[in-house]
């Protein structure tokens, strides 16, 4: 290995961690009746180390989902998780993945139907990001709609009935 990439790849590792420290630390200052007030200022890696802040998806209905590439309810609700993504992008409806688990796991991870919708990277850390969300139970998947305002609308525990997320995105968008 070059000396070249190791910094190059050292100097992503750290950019990735960075973000996802600032986002975990944004999320878990918030006083839990605020957090949906805080959510626009939450930024996360996807899965090419780019950051991501959720502001860019501001006055849409966002679909976030909590996941992890061993988790197999959550890996057999993507599919339909794409499809309703497709169904409802001309509607101001924008689906987000949050993976809990390290980016090298969820990248090698063989997941048939890899998410066309971003996927950002949380770590472990994504559990008590959930929680702020409303998953006291810390059970993925874990799903929370919120409206272009920050307001949750409705968190899912486990994993989702596709007609049942369809008729909630259908009477909020």
């Amino acid at each position: 290995m070059s000396y070249r990439f190791f910094l190059i790849f050292a100097a992503s590792i750290l950019a990735i961690a960075s973000g996802i420290a600032l986002g975990i630390q944004q999320l878990s200052a918030m006083p839990e009746d605020t957090v949906s007030e805080q959510i626009w200022a939450m930024t996360l890696p996807r899965t090419d180390g780019k950051l991501i802040s959720l502001k860019t998806f501001r006055g849409k209905i966002l679909v976030i989902n909590f996941w992890a590439p061993w988790c197999a309810p959550c890996v057999k609700e993507i599919p339909d998780l794409i499809a309703l993504q497709n169904e409802f992008l001309n509607k101001n409806v924008q689906f987000v993945g949050i993976g809990i688990d390290s980016l090298d796991n969820i990248i090698k991870f063989p997941i048939k139907t890899w998410p066309t919708y971003p996927t950002l990277v949380a770590n472990i850390d994504g559990v008590s990001m959930a929680q702020e969300f409303g998953n006291k139970s810390k059970v993925i998947p874990f799903t929370v709609i919120i409206d272009g305002n920050g307001n949750i609308l409705k968190t899912l525990t486990g994993a989702i009935k596709k007609s049942n997320l369809h008729n909630i995105l259908f009477g909020a968008s």
